[in-house]
């Protein structure tokens, strides 16, 4: 091997190295882009209610007094065919009267021999049959009559179906009248449960989607629910809307008012993602870094998407395959923006140290408010040579990193300081932070293309995340 091509290759090493080297200094991982089939759970709590398709009203089909009252309790149980109450009424018993005499007459009228006698009296029966029938007399009554049974003075009103009474509106010996609703009843089966949807998962909800249910009452068990109806409104203080979920509800075991808590599972596809702490949202922007052949970081914005546990959907300005920055990329951020004044982020030319130029200042970091705060704040940065004197007409950069936390669904942040000369080697700026929490703070002066001072320290803002 000759002398030349010896030192081409300890050159190449010493940047390979560098490189490696840099990138283990910042803690970066590398994260490959990747298409992948992704689901996604929206989570709700949920209120039991009941099918108003099943409500029903039972309602007097005549005059009369209210006699006995077995069903008197709202919310009692009620089976098919079993009795709410007995109405007292005149006008029923002589309906009735008229019709088992009719009945009784048509009978000695059908064996007449005189034309039209036997079709008269046949006629009068069936106007009678009809006058109960209106009154909603079931035609087993009709038939006991015709078989030879006394008029009643006292009717049984039955329910029509199973279910529970909602509302009940009579009370023993009141007077009602045709057409008076004397009970409301609602069935179990079906059942509704309604969710309360958050306002930025309703985009990912669709009429027909599978559910589950879980319940306080029933600890450990799911049901099996689907979504039958979307609510067009979106309540303004709660920033939620109402999707309904209907279960079959076979035993009857799910009741009006119970609360629970809804999955319903959304298949988003196949989609290009990289980890969430790759992205480096903000405002309105996101940029990744993608990692070159050399050790360098390429900044490239990308527009993004929902984020999935502790992946992000990438729309647009990144290809699958592509390596990207995976932790730490707010200090690659800092390093991509001050590279060409501090000179450090690029790896060295081939023999040449890695190594970059020893800082001769110092950097003293205040707040105002102290401690700083979410919302508005002053940053002030005070800059010293070595022997204490102040340093003016320096470039001096600020810049905040907050790492993303995927398992609380937020994205890395970066808020950018444009630090002006305050004048005294003091440097001032002002920068809105997003949130409560550590802030990694980055500093760099350099004057004239040349390192000043750098630091990397943190600080804690108060306020809420």
């Amino acid at each position: 091997m000759t002398k030349q091509v010896l030192t081409v290759l300890l050159a190449g090493l010493a940047v390979a190295a560098a490189a490696q080297q840099r990138t283990q200094q910042f803690g970066v991982t590398l994260a490959t882009a990747q298409v992948r089939a992704l689901s996604r759970t929206v989570q709700a709590t949920a209120a039991v209610a009941a099918d108003e398709a099943t409500e029903l009203p039972v309602t007097a089909r005549f005059d009369g007094w209210i006699g006995k009252l077995p069903v008197n309790t709202t919310y009692q149980r009620v089976r098919r065919g079993e009795v709410l109450c007995t109405i007292y009424s005149p006008g029923l018993y002589a309906a009735e009267q008229d019709y088992a005499f009719a009945a009784h007459h048509q009978q000695l009228l059908a064996a007449s021999s005189v034309p039209g006698v036997a079709a008269g009296g046949r006629a009068l029966l069936a106007d009678a049959a009809a006058r109960l029938r209106q009154m909603q007399v079931p035609e087993e009554e009709i038939t006991r009559l015709i078989a030879g049974g006394e008029p009643r003075q006292e009717f049984a009103l039955t329910a029509p179906r199973d279910g529970i009474v909602e509302q009940r509106g009579v009370l023993p010996g009141e007077q009602v009248h045709a057409g008076t609703r004397l009970f409301t009843l609602i069935g179990l089966a079906p059942i509704w449960a309604n969710a309360a949807v958050a306002e930025a998962d309703l985009g990912l909800i669709e009429v027909g989607q599978q559910a589950s249910l879980s319940l306080d009452a029933f600890p450990g068990r799911m049901y099996q629910a689907r979504v039958a109806f979307i609510t067009p409104k979106v309540d303004a203080a709660s920033r939620t809307a109402a999707v309904r979920l209907v279960l079959p509800n076979v035993d009857r075991a799910l009741t009006p008012g119970m609360f629970g808590r809804v999955r319903i599972a959304v298949d988003m596809g196949r989609r290009l993602t990289v980890p969430a702490s790759a992205v480096l949202q903000s405002g309105e922007t996101a940029r990744v870094f993608v990692a070159g052949g050399d050790g360098r970081f390429t900044q490239r914005a990308v527009s993004v998407g929902p984020q999935v546990g502790e992946v992000i959907v990438i729309r647009s300005g990144l290809r699958a395959g592509e390596r990207v920055a995976a932790g730490a990329s707010f200090l690659i951020a800092s390093e991509a923006q001050l590279s060409a004044a501090a000179g450090s982020f690029a790896p060295p030319p081939p023999g040449v140290a890695g190594a970059p130029a020893a800082a001769t200042a110092s950097l003293l970091l205040t707040t105002d408010p102290s401690p700083a705060r979410k919302g508005a704040n002053t940053f002030r940065v005070l800059l010293r040579d070595a022997h204490g004197a102040p340093i003016v007409g320096a470039q001096v950069t600020l810049t905040l990193a907050m790492p993303a936390m995927p398992a609380m669904g937020m994205a890395a942040k970066l808020v950018r300081v444009a630090m002006h000369d305050a004048g005294g080697g003091r440097y001032q700026g002002s920068g809105a932070l997003d949130s409560g929490g550590q802030w990694q703070v980055t500093i760099v002066a350099s004057q004239g293309g040349r390192l000043l001072a750098r630091e990397q320290t943190s600080l804690r803002a108060e306020g809420g995340m």
